[in-house]
């Protein structure tokens, strides 16, 4: 009698099982952060921190360090302030259960200037350059915004103009932070 099998999946290439070993290291590592701190931490949330710790600018970057570095990566975010949210919901309309016109306190914010995110965090961990400052998780800058400086880690990468500067203040005083004055 000849046996009947299922068939056999193509083998995985050499990229695919190191981006197989990437997502689930990075999965390990949220997931032993997230129990050992009893906050919520995400595959996202893990990767941001490497790039903001390493000064990564690119997600290549980030890829190439969790494969060279494998489990060790949780160690070198024992100190990273991850930001703790449980969730969210929105309720709009006559589902809000605030009254009208009440002033909101608001935690973080990320705003969207000529094409760049930029993230400011109300009660930032870290707050060099100046608090409040903005993050580009993309490219792995900071921003004071009281000067236009641009920072990779701590390290002065160049000055924004003060039009640019201005332009990014004012998206983040319309989304209800208070800054510090300009310095320039």
């Amino acid at each position: 009698m000849t046996e009947i099998t299922a068939p056999q999946a193509a083998p995985k290439g050499v990229f695919e099982l190191k981006l197989d070993w990437y997502h689930l290291t990075l999965e390990l590592a949220a997931a032993t952060i997230s129990e050992s701190r009893s906050i919520r931490v995400s595959v996202d949330d893990v990767g941001r921190a490497l790039a903001e710790l390493e000064g990564f600018s690119q997600n290549q970057e980030v890829f190439k360090y969790v494969l060279d570095h494998g489990l060790g990566i949780i160690p070198r975010l024992n100190d990273f302030q991850f930001a703790n949210v449980l969730g969210s919901v929105q309720l709009l309309g006559e589902d809000c259960v605030f009254p009208d016109g009440l002033a909101r306190s608001i935690n973080e914010k990320e705003i969207k200037v000529r094409g760049q995110n930029w993230s400011i965090h109300k009660n930032d961990a870290d707050p060099f350059p100046s608090d409040h400052h903005a993050h580009d998780y993309e490219t792995g800058l900071k921003l004071d915004l009281t000067n236009g400086n641009l920072y990779r880690k701590r390290a002065f990468v160049e000055s924004i103009t003060k039009k640019k500067l201005m332009a990014i203040r004012t998206k983040c005083v319309d989304a209800g932070f208070v800054l510090p004055p300009v310095t320039i």
